[in-house]
């Protein structure tokens, strides 16, 4: 049953090449791709899962909730993301240096509790302590933490008008840089409690802003970004080698099994779920405790459903959405993100808040390569407080402005 993932997205993502080349919308398709061939090695190259278990309705279902999530943002992705103009640069100084003063409360906030994580001989204590909420506990207060809270969500806007002022002013200027920098709040954040996922974010994020206006950048400057690459991207991958090798060496599969089920499990654990959980489990609680005004907490699932396995685990934004509201809900909500969105893709002239909401769904949708991100109210707030920015700064744009000043 697993082959229908691979031979979904890998017919989707070959006729959307063919028409528009590699885009953005091209390497959401390309990301899920991967996930599908590292979910079939799981299943057939080891011991650790059973077959029996992958269900043809649990597959289809997975696979049409894709679609609907999808077809309208690969659509704007297409059509809409390279003729957007930016705002006038005194209107849009104002996100920037939002942007920019929050992710460096973050950088702040996080350093000295990367320290402390790091003192651990062993990182994976390091790792347990903070599950158990006992790690860097004594400093996370204070108005630093929270902004910085605020500024893990902005990582993926940095680097996009990082690289979408240098497609227009053809030169690294002080404004760029701090946004390049400020992009790093995400992995720094991460790290301080030992996790991973940063490093991937700011990976897919790199990748995405990259692709999104390649073919703005001189060949001179994307051979000079490679080179200064190097050295950054060698120790995010080193980082990423300490904490994987610390969390998961000890185990009988080993390293490189714990990287393809990291990247393929979600496919997997959607169909052991599959039946246990059509009606949900926290009508809402999990991921739209902002809505219902409660929380349930993944890490407590196991106590709420029977199972043989940890509930907290990769099952892709859909599998959570599904664990926590049903098949119905799930539906309902996918059938109506992709009314609205395929409604505001045909509304009006592309503007750049209407950039930002569609940014919002393809962050939401990379990272949902592993599960639902965007759960806690820190995040919904950091999401609001860009699209309302965004909303207010539209209302200044010009047809024509001149960056080079």
């Amino acid at each position: 049953m697993l082959f229908l993932y691979v031979i979904f997205f890998l017919v989707w993502m070959r006729s959307n090449y063919l028409k528009h080349g590699f885009n953005v919308s091209t390497f959401l398709l390309v990301l899920y791709l991967c996930s599908s061939v590292c979910s079939l090695i799981l299943v057939y190259g080891y011991d650790t899962y059973d077959v029996d278990r992958i269900r043809f309705p649990a597959v289809i279902t997975h696979i049409f909730c894709y679609w609907l999530f999808f077809l309208p943002v690969v659509k704007f992705g297409n059509n809409q993301i390279q003729k957007i103009n930016l705002p006038d640069i005194k209107y849009l100084k104002f996100i920037i240096y939002t942007i920019i003063i929050l992710s460096f409360c973050t950088i702040v906030a996080s350093v000295p509790k990367i320290g402390t994580a790091f003192s651990y001989s062993d990182l994976a204590e390091a790792r347990k302590l903070h599950n158990l909420g006992e790690l860097n506990a004594e400093e996370q207060g204070g108005l630093i933490n929270y902004l910085g809270g605020i500024g893990t969500n902005m990582s993926f806007y940095s680097l996009f008008l990082a690289f979408w002022l240098f497609s227009i002013r053809k030169r690294v200027d002080w404004l760029i840089f701090f946004l390049f920098v400020s992009s790093f709040a995400i992995v720094l954040s991460n790290v301080a409690f030992m996790g991973r996922d940063g490093i991937v974010r700011w990976i897919l994020f790199f990748l995405f802003s990259f692709i999104a206006f390649k073919d703005s950048l001189s060949e001179k400057f994307k051979r000079t970004l490679i080179r200064i690459s190097v050295i950054p991207s060698a120790i995010l991958i080193y980082v990423f080698y300490l904490i994987s090798s610390s969390r998961f060496s000890d185990r009988g599969e080993g390293l490189v099994y714990s990287l393809i089920d990291y990247l393929g499990q979600q496919n997997v654990y959607f169909s052991y779920g599959f039946d246990q959980f059509m009606d949900g489990v926290a009508a809402g609680k999990i991921n739209f405790s902002s809505i219902v005004g409660e929380r349930v907490s993944l890490n407590n699932l196991n106590e709420y459903v029977y199972a043989d396995y940890h509930l907290n685990t990769f099952s892709s934004f859909v599998g959570s959405i599904y664990f926590d509201v049903g098949l119905f809900y799930t539906m309902i909500i996918a059938a109506g993100v992709f009314i609205i969105l395929s409604i505001y893709n045909l509304q009006g002239k592309a503007t750049f808040y209407k950039l930002i909401i569609f940014l919002v769904f393809f962050e939401i949708y990379m990272l949902g390569l592993f599960y639902y991100m965007f759960y806690g109210p820190t995040k919904i707030n950091s999401l609001l407080l860009l699209i309302g920015l965004s909303v207010a700064v539209s209302f200044f744009m010009k047809n024509k402005i001149n960056y080079t000043k």
